[in-house]
């Protein structure tokens, strides 16, 4: 579906990779998901906006050593939009969370900065300006659910809820607890997995999920491009998915959500 209709502040609107190898990168996601990218960047560097039928969903960009901080969970990055990114910023800093790369701006785009929950899951904060985000969600290809991997299940859900606004329920999952996130009448717009004991020392993350035609031939064609498959293909209450890496090591979920193939 379109996504720019209903773009609010408090939602994730972008989410982009940091690759070492730009050029393979790109070739790897856009056989998988027959992307187009088109470089945006400037100055020499290299930020390559995806594109799926002519629709901004997402970008890929060259690392540049030293511009991030080190040791981030190897996933995409989640933007959420905002109104004032100096307030968010503020608001995060004061509800414990940590501030990983100061409020900039992207000329003639809009203006980030990149913050840590006080679990130290990363995620990005947006203020556009010119640039609003995804242009299209919930079609294979494109992102369509954003999942948080956490230990502190009531810490964190206050700490979101009280930063954008979003409210929460939890419920049992198997041995673990799964907490849904929802805004403006009930609509899910995000989702926390409790890690538990059989996570090991596995960092909190946010975690981007496409959506796919076929999940089972999705995690295929990611091995046959160089990837692996870190969870093969199981079934959910809420679909179909596998969690894989691109062959940099970058994670990402593969789904297709339950209904979508009935």
């Amino acid at each position: 579906m379109s996504f720019n209709e209903n773009l609010k502040t408090g939602y994730f609107c972008w989410a982009d990779l940091g690759a070492d190898d730009y050029d393979g990168t790109v070739a790897f996601y856009s056989a998988l998901f027959d992307w187009s990218v088109e470089n945006r960047g400037e100055g020499g560097h290299r930020y390559g906006i995806a594109r799926l039928d002519g629709h901004d969903v997402g970008a890929i960009y060259q690392k540049i050593p030293g511009a991030m901080p080190e040791g981030l969970a190897p996933v995409w990055t989640l933007y959420a939009r905002v109104a004032d990114v100096e307030a968010a910023v503020g608001n995060v800093e004061r509800l414990g969370g940590s501030v990983l790369v100061a409020a900039t701006d992207v000329p003639d785009h809009g203006r980030l900065a990149l913050v840590a929950d006080p679990e130290g899951a990363h995620f990005g904060l947006w203020e556009p300006r010119g640039h609003d985000g995804f242009e299209l969600v919930d079609e294979p290809g494109t992102p369509t659910w954003f999942e948080l991997a956490g230990r502190d299940i009531e810490g964190t859900s206050r700490f979101y809820a009280e930063l954008f606004g979003w409210d929460w329920v939890t419920h049992a999952s198997g041995d673990a607890r799964y907490t849904v996130f929802e805004r403006d009448d009930d609509i899910p717009i995000a989702g926390m997995m409790e890690m538990t004991s059989e996570w090991g020392d596995m960092p909190p993350h946010w975690m981007l999920y496409f959506e796919v035609f076929d999940t089972d031939e999705a995690a295929e064609r990611v091995k046959e491009l160089g990837g692996q498959v870190c969870v093969p293909p199981s079934d959910l209450p809420y679909g179909r998915f596998a969690v894989v890496n691109d062959p940099g090591g970058g994670t990402f979920s593969l789904i297709v959500p339950r209904g979508v193939a009935d």
